[in-house]
C-alpha cells in the first residue's frame, strides 16, 4: 500500500496537470480524497481535470462537494458556474458565477476579468437562445395573420361568386372583377402594413442591442456616470466608489491601489452612451428607472422591452467626442484608453504650466519679478476650479501660488535693503527662507539663490597683500537692492 500522504499525491497530481495528463491527474486526486475527503482544494482540483476533459456533470458534482465544505470557495464556485455553461444551463450559471465573482473582490484574489466576462458570455448566450425562440414565435405570428388574410379574401371572394350566381341575372362580369381586383389590393395593402410593423420591430430590436463597451464591468449595467482609473479601465463612478468604500482601495481587474480622488470622468464615454441612449427613447427611459441590464441580458421595463444582445459596435466614437468639444475649449492632453472594440482619446486635466525655477541671481543681474503661476479663470471660484482640475492638480497649483508669494516677498525684502545687517535681518524672516553666513547662500523654498558681495560695487580701492588677505576675516555677502 501506497505511503504517500494526500498532500503528496495532489502535488503528484498537479504536475501531472500541467503536463496536460489529465487522466493520470485524475488518479492522483482520487487517491489524495480517498487519503483526507475534508479538504476542498483536492476536490475542485478533480473538477478542473473533469472540465478540461469536457465531463460536465461529474466537474459539478465535484464543485458540490467542495462547496459544500467550504461556501466560500471561489474556485468551487468559479468551476461550477463554468460547468453550468458549458452544460447550457445558462440561469443557473449566471446565478453562480455572478456570486463567485462577488467572493473575489471581496476577498482581493486577483481573477482579473476572468469571472466577469464569463458572467457576460453567459448571459450573452442566454439571451441568444430566448431571442432565437422569440423571432420564431415572430415568424409563427406573422405567417399565421397572413394565412389570415388570404382566408378571409377567399371567403369574400366566394361570397361575391355566390350572389352573382344566385340572383341569376346578367351581372356585367367586368364589374365583378373590378370588384374582386379592388379586394385583393385591399387585402395586398394591409397585408404590406403588417409586413412593415414586424420589420418596424426587427429595426428596434437591432438598434437597442447594448454595446459590451457601454456596460459597467462590476454590476454589468449600462453605466450612466462612466469614469476611468490610472489603469485605463472605465467603471461607474456608483459601482467603483461602492466597491472603494466596502472591499477596498485597489482597482478591481487590475488591483493596483485606488482611490476615489483618482476617478476622472470619461467625457467621450459619456458622449457615446447619451448618443446610443437618444437614439433609443425606449432604453433611456429604462436607463433612468435603472432597469436597462447588462449586455446581452434581456433588459426589462414596466412595459416589457427587450434588449438584444451584443454585436459589433457602430457607433462612431470619433464623431461624437467632436460634437462635444466646444469651439473655445482648453489645449488638453489626451490619453488612449482601450477597449473591447473601439479606442477612445479621453481627455485628461488640462496641465499647470510648468513649474518655474528660481533663477540665480547675482548683484551684476537685473531682479526680475517672477511671473505668477496658472491662476483660475475669473468666471470660476476657487471651489469650483479644484473640483474642476482635480485635487492633486489644485494641491500643486496651491504649492506653485504659495512659492510665487514667497518669491514676492523676498523681492520686497531685496529692494528694501541697504546692503546693512538690517537686510540680511529681513530675509531671514521671509517665510520659507534661510541664509547661510559662511557661503552666501540663500535658500528658498529648497532652491538656492546666488548672493554677491557688496565689495564688487564699492568704488576702487587698493588690492589688499597677502598677508592683509589671510588676517582679514571672510566676507559677508549681502544682495544689493535694486
Amino acid at each position: 500500500m501506497s505511503t504517500h500522504t494526500a498532500k503528496e499525491l495532489k502535488e503528484r497530481g498537479n504536475q501531472m496537470f500541467q503536463m496536460n495528463r489529465f487522466e493520470e491527474a485524475l488518479g492522483y486526486y482520487d487517491k489524495a480524497i480517498i487519503r483526507d475527503s475534508n479538504e476542498a482544494s483536492y476536490f475542485t482540483n478533480r473538477a478542473l481535470c473533469f472540465l478540461r476533459l469536457k465531463k460536465w456533470d461529474r466537474a459539478m458534482d465535484d464543485c458540490r462537494k467542495a462547496m459544500e465544505l467550504d461556501p466560500k470557495n471561489v474556485k468551487a464556485n468559479y468551476y461550477y458556474g463554468k460547468a453550468q455553461f458549458h452544460a447550457h444551463n445558462y440561469d443557473e450559471a449566471i446565478k453562480i458565477l455572478t456570486r463567485a465573482c462577488d467572493l473575489s473582490l471581496a476577498q482581493k484574489l486577483a481573477y482579473g476579468d476572468e469571472i466577469a466576462a464569463l458572467v457576460r458570455h453567459a448571459r450573452r448566450e442566454k439571451f441568444r437562445i430566448e431571442e432565437e425562440k422569440r423571432c420564431t414565435q415572430e415568424i409563427e405570428l406573422q405567417s399565421y395573420l397572413n394565412r389570415l388574410m388570404d382566408d378571409d379574401l377567399q371567403r369574400r371572394v366566394n361570397s361575391l361568386l355566390e350572389s352573382s350566381n344566385t340572383n341569376d341575372n346578367e351581372a356585367d362580369e367586368r364589374l365583378l372583377m373590378e370588384e374582386i381586383d379592388s379586394l385583393k389590393n385591399d387585402v395586398e395593402s394591409k397585408r404590406d402594413e403588417l409586413n412593415n410593423i414586424f420589420a418596424q420591430v426587427d429595426d428596434r430590436r437591432r438598434n437597442r442591442e447594448v454595446p459590451d463597451y457601454l456596460c459597467g464591468k462590476i454590476s454589468f449595467e449600462i453605466m450612466h456616470d462612466p469614469v476611468i482609473t490610472p489603469s485605463g479601465i472605465t467603471y461607474d463612478r456608483d459601482s467603483i466608489k461602492d466597491h472603494l468604500h466596502r472591499v477596498g482601495h485597489f482597482d478591481p481587474i487590475t488591483r493596483a491601489p485606488l482611490t476615489v480622488d483618482q476617478l476622472i470622468p470619461n467625457l467621450a464615454m459619456k458622449e457615446v452612451v447619451d448618443t446610443f441612449l437618444q437614439d433609443n427613447e425606449i432604453m433611456a427611459h429604462n436607463a433612468t428607472s435603472g432597469a436597462v441590464s447588462f449586455a446581452g441580458e434581456k433588459c426589462r421595463s414596466s412595459g416589457g422591452a427587450d434588449i438584444r444582445p451584443l454585436r459589433s459596435a457602430s457607433v462612431d466614437v470619433a464623431a461624437a467626442a467632436a460634437r462635444r468639444a466646444p469651439s473655445s475649449t482648453i489645449r488638453t492632453s489626451s490619453t488612449n484608453v482601450s477597449t473591447n472594440d473601439v479606442v477612445f482619446a479621453v481627455p485628461t486635466h488640462p496641465a499647470p504650466r510648468t513649474r518655474p525655477s528660481i533663477i540665480r541671481r547675482t548683484a551684476v543681474q537685473k531682479h526680475k519679478k517672477p511671473q505668477a503661476g496658472a491662476m483660475p479663470p475669473p468666471s470660476l471660484s476657487k471651489q469650483a476650479y479644484m473640483e474642476k482640475m482635480g485635487n492633486e492638480k489644485a494641491v500643486e497649483l496651491e504649492e506653485l501660488h504659495r512659492r510665487n508669494q514667497m518669491l514676492e516677498n523676498l523681492l520686497a525684502a531685496l529692494r528694501a535693503s541697504d546692503g546693512s545687517s538690517a537686510m540680511r535681518h529681513k530675509l531671514v524672516e521671509v517665510p520659507g527662507c534661510s541664509l547661510d553666513m559662511r557661503t552666501g547662500r540663500l535658500r528658498v523654498l529648497g532652491d538656492l539663490v546666488e548672493l554677491a558681495d557688496n565689495r564688487q560695487h564699492q568704488t576702487s580701492t587698493p588690492e589688499p597683500t597677502v598677508s592683509q588677505k589671510a588676517s582679514r576675516p571672510p566676507p559677508v555677502p549681502v544682495i544689493e537692492g535694486k
